[in-house]
């Protein structure tokens, strides 16, 4: 696997609403886009764990 690739959505998991980032949501979207969508929209990222070339990033909204 190549380090410097754009990373990827392979998984995520939804409780609640992602309204309007749950497109970019889908496995194979990139994360950064993803990423700044959801900061962009209220959300607030609790955490980012890098594993590697895997990684898992944690954002929560309250409303």
């Amino acid at each position: 696997m190549d380090r410097q690739a754009p990373r990827t959505v392979v998984e995520a998991t939804v409780i609640g609403s992602a309204n309007p980032c749950g497109r970019l949501l889908a496995q194979g979207q990139r994360y950064r886009s993803a990423a700044h969508c959801l900061l962009d929209n209220g959300f607030e990222q609790i955490t980012a764990e890098r594993l590697g070339v895997f990684g898992v990033a944690v954002f929560v909204r309250e409303y």
